[in-house]
């Protein structure tokens, strides 16, 4: 599923695309290397989730911080829908009350509503999508690993590893480090505001109830428990052999 980002780097979405959108391109470098972003399954869905339903495709960069995105997203059904610039499959509509089916999720199906997006809290999302095939879904669902083969790339790169590697990384495609370090301290990055506060497992609260306590941990393990990681797991099998994500990380 990994999208060429710039003539260097390939990511899927969720894996880095704002990332290598801000802080990489048009930057000149040296030579053709390939460089693929992975990221881990866990971490990756839960991201979808907190965008995509928990605060519903909101602009983050438009509000200042966690308290704020709560309150707009409470106060409207789909914040990010007032914003006529913005539009994603889950802007929907003339009116913030549009329900959402699967088949904003599931192409093709209407075999169940998920309802207003209140409703689904991340183990519903979860059972919800459980028995499909990931490729069927929305594109920020697809596997990492379709219609691509990790030979094919100079180097393949942990999302996580980023920062920590990033002078490595320059090195092999020769771009300028300071360069991309300069964009980092001035360019809007796409971190969704957390409470670091909150340690305990939220996997079943409903978005609505999240907000409203500001329940948003700094840890994506907090939305796992047993059953849950089993079904994502299930799910993203291949990305998690491939990419050598450790199964048993959303308990470590």
């Amino acid at each position: 599923m990994a999208e060429r980002i710039t003539k260097n780097f390939w990511t899927s979405p969720k894996c880095g695309i704002t990332f290598v959108e801000n802080m990489i391109r048009g930057l000149p470098s040296k030579n053709d290397k390939k460089i693929l972003i992975v990221r881990n399954p866990y971490s990756r869905i839960t991201s979808f989730y907190l965008n995509k339903i928990l605060f519903k495709a909101t602009a983050q960069h438009l509000y200042s911080g966690l308290k704020e995105m709560c309150e707009e997203c409470n106060r409207y059904k789909n914040p990010r829908a007032k914003q006529s610039k913005w539009k994603t499959p889950f802007a929907l509509g003339k009116s913030f009350s549009d329900t959402i089916y699967v088949d904003r999720f599931v192409y093709g199906s209407r075999e169940k509503s998920v309802g207003e997006l209140d409703n689904c809290s991340f183990d519903k999302l979860i059972n919800i999508i459980k028995d499909k095939n990931p490729n069927l879904l929305e594109r920020h669902l697809h596997s990492q690993n379709k219609n691509i083969r990790p030979q094919d790339f100079d180097l393949v790169i942990k999302q996580s590893e980023l920062n920590s590697r990033l002078s490595e990384v320059c090195d092999l495609v020769g771009i300028d480090y300071n360069s991309v370090l300069k964009r980092m301290s001035s360019t809007y990055m796409n971190k969704t505001p957390k409470n670091s506060n909150c340690r305990q497992f939220i996997g079943t609260m409903s978005p609505f109830e999240l907000r409203s306590n500001m329940m948003i941990p700094s840890d994506w393990r907090y939305f796992y428990d047993e059953k849950i990681s089993t079904i994502v797991y299930n799910l993203y099998q291949k990305d998690f052999q491939l990419f050598n994500f450790d199964k048993n990380i959303w308990n470590k």
